[in-house]
């Protein structure tokens, strides 16, 4: 994680010019697919697959979170922009509340993670 936050960190140096480059919905794409990429990595782990990919990880993060911005202050005037940051953000806690309460669920009463739930939606 400290990868991820210090090049996320650097990275917003440089990523309003990407954004007002590629535009704001086509760098949230984008940056969906390097994350969904990152998630590949624990697939089939290495050490150097991880430090890669915290670092790309680190500037598609810093991508997404200010197209994000860009693209809720585009779609919303000034009555509306309060409500439609907070529509944002309920939805944003309530995906962690909801992910964590399926892992309870799912791993409940394990004490090791074993093989079985590593990759569990391919077993399917």
């Amino acid at each position: 994680l400290a990868i991820i936050y210090t090049v996320f960190s650097a990275s917003n140096l440089l990523t309003p010019s990407i954004v007002a480059l590629l535009g704001s919905q086509l760098s949230m794409f984008i940056s969906g697919l390097v994350y969904s990429a990152y998630v590949a990595v624990f697939i089939e782990p290495y050490t150097w697959s991880f430090y890669l990919a915290s670092v790309i990880i680190g500037i598609a993060a810093a991508v997404l979170w200010t197209a994000q911005g860009n693209c809720l202050t585009i779609n919303s005037d000034e009555n509306t922009i309060g409500r439609n940051s907070g529509i944002f953000w309920a939805l944003l806690q309530f995906s962690l509340l909801f992910g964590n309460l399926y892992i309870y669920f799912a791993w409940k009463g394990e004490k090791h993670i074993s093989g079985q739930f590593s990759l569990p939606m391919l077993h399917k």
